[in-house]
Formats: C-alpha cells, structure tokens, sequence
C-alpha cells in the first residue's frame, strides 16, 4: 500500500517549479492560491461552540487532486489520542463540491497492520497523545478534483478521544465514508488499440454500491474514441461507491482518462485537459494511463501501461 502524496509535497514541488514554468503548471490548475501560499485560505464555519479543540489556517488546493489542511489545537485539559475531523465544501449557490476528512491517531503501524478501515484516510500518526495546549497540523487528500474554488467550508461532524477514553462527538450531517481505491493493477491492451500521441477522454462511470464499475459512457473525447480494449478493461476495475448517510451506495462519477507516452513532450502535471469547466463541473477524477520504457513486459502481442490515480506514481492502494 501507498499513502497518497502529501499536501506538503505539492507545495514544495511548486516552489521549486518556480517563475519559468509556472504557466505550464497552470495549464491544468483549478483551484490554487497564490505564488507565495500555493492553497487558498477559505474561512471555515464552526457550528459546533463548545469543541475542545480550536481550528485555524484552513487552506485548500484543488489540481491533479485536492488538497488541504488545518492548524488544530488541544484546548482541554486531558491529551487527545485520536481526532476525526469532516468539512463540506460548497459553491456560492449551495451547491456541495466536496468533502475531506481530516485525522490523526495514536495508532502504531508495528502494532495494527493494516490499519482497520474507519482510520485508512488519517494521514497524520501521532507519535504520543496530542497534550493540552499543543498543535498539529492535519492534511487531507481526495482524488476529486473540483473545477472551482468552494466559496463556503462549514464544519459538518466531529469526533474527539481523549486518552481517558471519553469521546467528544458532534454532527450536523451524516459521516461519510472517505474514498479508498483498491489496488488497480497496469493495463495490458493489444498493441495499436490505444491511438498514438496523448488522446484525452471524458467519461461518466456508473458505479455499483458494492463498487463494481457497471457502465462506461464517453462523453467527449480528444482526439479519438475510446477503444473497446480501453473500455473492457476499465469495466474489470473496482472504484469506491459514494456513501450515503455512511452506507455504500450506487453512483456515477466524471472521470479524465489521459494516455501519456514517453516522451510526448508533457507529464501529469502539464499535458492538457482539452475540455472546458462546465463539461468536467462540478468535479471529476483524474486518470492516466502512462506507458514508458519501463514499463513491465506485457504478454506477447499486448503492451502495458501503468495506472496513475490523481498523477500517483503508482496504481496501489490509496488511503
């Protein structure tokens, strides 16, 4: 398993792509700050007075993936073991964009392998107890890329234990189960059914709630259909189902399926999505099918390509 890359790395990344290649970052950027603060500081709604803990620094960047983070700090007076923190993202006309779940745990990776499946998304592991009147920031991920910056942040559910084992919970909407995407293997397709160059497709995959993919439909395409080979291949993949009230259910999800080639000129960050914002709106998933040099053999007649979620460098487990 992988965890995906963290908040922190995009934005050391865009420091060093620095002033000469900033307008080929930009090219597939959605919703980013500014040159000195990568992520764009949105204030966050609190209905919640009396948490034990404070929030601040709520910043939020949205391009091959979005991210974000928070500044949390203990008020109470007993250290906290673990934290589950939901936000809801929404336009100015209400409309929701998405969700990120913020965590961190006590929980010791020697000790608990693989981490049972309502902790999968914490990308923060605490080494001790988070004590009274100290902080951490916490960083989440999703693989939905929102095609316009949220206009509003509103804190939607809460859950705190302290180390006496008491919890803290509060909710203004259901929990929702964070997106985990099991492991997608490289696709192995007959030679010369993907079309040469970089094609670009836009499709809406309609989802099972036990997450089987049911249904490919394209929608654009540039500049080629979709291949057969392309498309029964992505009917063998299994994606995680929306969740409704925290149970699975059946979906349908945009998804950009770009194929890049060794040296084609661009890479995940640059090559183009030729559509425009309302096609992809309000978010949709980035794919990439990338076939290089080292690219594991595939079986005689067939060439592989290595499945790239949100630009991963890999196609494993993403929690």
């Amino acid at each position: 398993m992988s965890l995906r890359r963290p908040f922190l790395l995009l934005f050391a990344l865009g420091l060093l792509l620095g002033p000469a290649d900033a307008c080929r970052a930009e090219r597939i950027a959605f919703c980013v700050g500014t040159r000195t603060a990568m992520s764009l500081d949105i204030p966050l709604d609190i209905p919640f007075r009396d948490m034990p803990i404070s929030i601040r620094k709520h910043g939020i960047e949205s391009r091959i993936e979005t991210t974000a983070s928070i500044d949390v700090t203990n008020e109470a007076s007993t250290a906290i073991e673990e934290l589950d923190i939901q936000i809801e993202y929404t336009s100015a006309g209400e409309e929701l964009l998405g969700i990120l779940h913020f965590g961190a745990t006590a929980w010791h990776p020697q000790q608990d392998y693989p981490p049972p499946p309502n902790r999968r998304y914490f990308m923060n592991v605490l080494k001790s107890s988070l004590a009274p009147g100290n902080s951490i920031t916490l960083l989440a991920t999703s693989l939905r890329v929102l095609t316009s910056c949220p206009n509003k942040a509103r804190l939607t559910a809460i859950r705190v234990r302290f180390s006496d084992r008491t919890e803290f919970l509060r909710t203004v909407s259901a929990w929702t189960l964070q997106e985990i995407w099991d492991e997608i293997p490289q696709v192995d397709l007959p030679i010369g059914s993907v079309p040469e160059g970089n094609p670009v497709y836009l499709l809406q995959l309609s989802i099972s709630a036990t997450g089987e993919v049911q249904e490919v439909q394209q929608l654009r395409s540039n500049p080629a259909r979709l291949p057969v080979a392309v498309r029964d291949a992505l009917r063998k993949w299994r994606l995680p189902p929306r969740s409704r009230d925290g149970e699975p259910d059946a979906s349908k999800i945009l998804v950009v399926l770009r194929v890049i080639r060794e040296g084609s000129g661009c890479d995940v960050y640059t090559c183009p999505i030729p559509f425009a914002r309302a096609d992809l709106s309000p978010a949709f998933v980035l794919i990439d099918l990338a076939h290089t040099s080292i690219t594991a053999a595939a079986r005689r007649g067939l060439e592989s390509f290595d499945v790239q979620l949100g630009g991963a460098i890999d196609g494993g487990d993403i929690w």
